[in-house]
């Protein structure tokens, strides 16, 4: 078994790069103009990037900084905007569809890559939760697709180190992205290992010199935020353990009925994440044609190859996914799982079913997997652009029917928003994250109704508050800071749905409250 390689015609592979580029532009671009017309109010993922990237920190909250890290540096470019924010994700989502087609040209021929690429359209955690409401999830599963690409490469040529230091980089970036890249990593590089073409590659001259240098850029680039964790580790670590975990098992029977409804917990959120897929390939591909092109002889030497290595691979890659998930939930007491931290882990899979199966180039059907995944990129950008409609017509609305503009106006007409510099509370994270966008000037800071009124800054400041929390708000509102200010707004952009608002605000010059 040798590791990957590929031959391409130059011309046509920047011929196919080309138009690679150019689909990914057409369509990540719309997804970008479509977020922008549906609403100018954020998601909670959203708005919690606004409200970090104030400041700049080696952490936020008990996620990785990375995203918030790379948001920073589009907002240079952009400024703080939703345009900024939908940039970020859809440059991500567009990247990890390419560096899955790069992958697959190392283990097929290119017209099935190409069908392996446009495969993510047809999970619903990549192909629309990602577009709906990710930030960390988006990360780590593009920086787990460029893993996957370095790798392969790495196997071409196992004894240069720039590929080394890649893979480093890489491995460093997603433990930034999401702690869960971690168990990824040692799914995938376990597997990897675990192949004669693994093991072929780490003989090579200067493989350890590689591994080394990789362990070593990965851990230059981790530290400071390793250093952040001794004294802010304990959020991460509650927050993971109040994800995973549920209660605490009074006896050793429960323990075991615990352990197995997370064995059965993370099946069935991998069955769920991978469903809507299987279920295209058996109605298109049909269960004969499947075994046929499994059965089907390849006559190439390097066709040969690269589909042994895909089966081996692909078989080892399931088996120590599970056994990781086994030991996170035998040891580590995991009880529960979500469709969407298993992304990273999936990712792979589609690529080493088809490089598996290089018959399936000469299906008669394949071009129907083409034309459904291009219905559901239709479906999915018409989601994006019509939902916030639809949840309003329903009189069902979510976080983008907040009627942030008209709030912002206002808070214009009454005076509450000074031209300078001045801060602004509320007790809502996914409003204040909106009104950072929309109020570009002020400080914007998270408090809870019951903050001491020492508490609060000194200089120009505007409360607000909605919904529920607007009578209790301004019950809790310091002496010299009374309400001032009341709006019910229909939501957005239409819809027999009200929200209620309460503002107060103290002018230039004046001291916190007593």
């Amino acid at each position: 078994m040798h590791a990957p390689a590929s031959s391409h015609d130059p011309t046509a592979a920047r011929q196919a790069w080309a138009l690679a580029l150019g689909l990914a532009l057409l369509y990540f671009g719309a997804q970008v103009l479509t977020r922008l017309a549906a609403s100018p109010a954020l998601e909670l993922d959203e708005a919690e990037q606004a409200l970090w990237t104030q400041s700049w920190a080696w952490g936020h909250g008990p996620q990785p900084p990375l995203y918030t890290w790379l948001q920073q540096l589009v907002f240079l470019l952009t400024g703080p905007s939703l345009l900024g924010l939908s940039l970020l994700k859809n440059l991500l989502l567009a990247t990890t569809y390419l560096a899955l087609w790069r992958a697959g040209l190392k283990l097929m021929p290119a017209p099935l890559a190409a069908t392996t690429a446009l495969m993510p359209l047809l999970m619903l955690q990549i192909g629309w939760e990602s577009q709906r409401d990710l930030t960390h999830s988006v990360l780590v599963t593009t920086v787990a697709a460029l893993t996957v690409l370095a790798s392969l490469r790495l196997l071409e040529a196992p004894q240069r180190l720039g590929r080394w230091a890649l893979l480093g980089l890489l491995v460093g970036a997603g433990l930034l992205s999401k702690y869960s890249y971690a168990g990824f990593a040692l799914a995938w590089f376990a597997a990897l290992a675990w192949l004669p073409a693994g093991r072929a590659a780490l003989r090579q001259w200067g493989a350890w010199a590689g591994l080394l240098l990789a362990a070593g850029l990965a851990g230059a680039l981790l530290a400071p935020h390793g250093l952040w964790l001794l004294d802010h580790g304990e959020a991460a670590r509650a927050h993971a353990a109040g994800k995973l975990a549920g209660a605490a098992a009074p006896d050793a029977l429960a323990r075991l009925l615990g352990m197995g409804r997370g064995l059965l917990g993370a099946l069935l959120a991998a069955v769920a994440g991978l469903m809507p897929l299987g279920l295209v390939l058996l109605l298109v591909l049909g269960p004969r044609g499947l075994r046929s092109a499994w059965q089907a002889p390849v006559a190439e030497a390097t066709a040969r190859s690269q589909r042994a290595l895909a089966r081996a691979l692909g078989g080892l890659y399931l088996l120590t996914m599970a056994l990781f998930f086994a030991a996170l939930v035998i040891l580590g007491g995991a009880t529960q799982f979500k469709e969407r931290w298993l992304m990273p882990f999936l990712l792979p899979l589609p690529l080493l079913f088809f490089a598996s199966l290089p018959a399936l180039q000469g299906h008669p059907r394949r071009r129907w997997l083409h034309r459904l995944a291009a219905l559901a990129a239709v479906i999915w950008l018409a989601g994006i652009g019509l939902r916030t409609w639809v949840a309003g017509e329903r009189n069902r609305p979510d976080e983008l029917n907040e009627p942030l503009a008209a709030l912002v106006q206002g808070l214009h007409a009454a005076g509450a928003v000074p031209a300078g510099p001045f801060t602004v509370i509320s007790s809502d994270r996914v409003l204040a994250g909106g009104l950072r966008l929309a109020l570009p000037q002020a400080r914007v800071e998270v408090r809870r109704p019951d903050e001491p009124p020492a508490a609060l800054p000194a200089g120009p400041l505007l409360w607000v508050g909605r919904g529920a929390d607007v009578k209790a708000a301004s019950a809790a509102l310091p002496q010299g800071l009374p309400p001032r200010q009341h709006w019910t707004l229909p939501v957005h952009p239409r819809g027999p749905g009200r929200v209620s608002y309460a503002a107060a605000w103290r002018d230039a010059g004046a001291g916190p409250g007593p």
